[in-house]
């Protein structure tokens, strides 16, 4: 058995089943990662509310979902049961390849699976693929989490280039890795999510406010003023932001939409009381859904995928 690669909570070993001879992948959990999770949770929180100014009772919900996922990450055998479902439900979609895992060879801590074929993202690149390549391994990407999103209502929440492997063969093929981490959403955050990405929403300054007071990012305290900021600023973020979602086709290789992402997060960060904000607003759900819409759109714009959306 040859190591194949070290991760943050373990390392992935490659191995020949004995009968079969089936090239397999087991990754091996280092020992007392969940007490070192929880230790160091223990330890950086109060010194991230004192030097940030936090209230703790505000930030205790999204402090707890963070640390849910952290610590699901170390349960393997959640893990497996995941893998397996997600796997299952998604066999339709094509271009998508899952390893199928072996509960005999795995436990709490060790996970043992089929050693999927291909290359990550970096190394893929340098092989030169041509576009329809391109575009279809990016469609096989967004049709996977479209699918997990509005029909599964969860979702591979860590969609690093390290979760994948791409090969050419058949006009581009996908092969989803590690199902650690898994966001469970929500019903009615299904909806808002939805409901704020929606071209009604933006030309409706009314509704969008409405949400948003659903969500939680305004409060009946707040000044009109900042309601007018807030309302303002999610209103340009949305518009750029879900511009995929709304339109039939979106080329992701287009520089000129990477520029504005980079100009808007610049022109935020200018904004003075944003800069000052200090408590946070919003549902704690949309952290791992934020974390994994940011990650598969730098996938597609890595890869310069033009993908139907719709």
């Amino acid at each position: 058995m040859n190591a194949r690669q070290a991760a943050s909570i373990g390392q992935v070993h490659y191995a020949v089943s004995q009968g079969e001879k089936r090239p397999l992948a087991v990754k091996v959990q280092y020992p007392g990662v969940a007490d070192s999770i929880r230790s160091d949770i223990r330890l950086v929180k109060p010194i991230a509310l004192r030097v940030m100014g936090l209230d703790e009772a505000q930030v205790r919900p999204y402090l707890e979902e963070v640390e849910t996922r952290l610590l699901e990450e170390t349960d393997y055998k959640l893990e497996l049961r995941r893998g397996t479902e997600i796997a299952a439900s998604c066999a339709h979609l094509p271009h998508l390849e899952f390893a199928r895992y072996y509960p005999e060879l795995s436990s709490a801590r060790i996970l043992t699976m089929d050693w999927l074929q291909g290359e990550h993202l970096k190394e893929f690149l340098t092989t030169n693929p041509d576009q329809e390549t391109r575009n279809q391994l990016g469609q096989a990407l967004w049709d996977f989490y479209m699918y997990q999103l509005n029909t599964l209502l969860r979702v591979h929440a860590d969609p690093h280039p390290g979760n994948f492997l791409l090969r050419a063969e058949n006009g581009g093929t996908v092969g989803v890795l590690d199902f650690g981490c898994v966001k469970e959403i929500p019903a009615d955050v299904h909806r808002l999510f939805n409901a704020l990405l929606a071209p009604e929403t933006l030309a409706d300054e009314a509704r969008l406010a409405a949400l948003l007071d659903e969500t939680g990012i305004l409060r009946s305290t707040d000044t009109a003023e900042r309601r007018a900021l807030y309302v303002r600023t999610l209103h340009a973020s949305l518009e750029l932001v879900g511009r995929p979602f709304r339109e039939a086709t979106f080329d992701f290789g287009d520089p000129a939409y990477m520029a504005s992402l980079y100009a808007l997060g610049d022109d935020l960060m200018q904004e003075p009381e944003l800069r000052q904000q200090r408590e946070p607003r919003g549902s704690e759900h949309f952290i791992y859904l934020n974390r994994t819409y940011v990650g598969l759109y730098a996938l597609l714009t890595e890869l310069g995928a033009h993908i139907r959306t719709k």
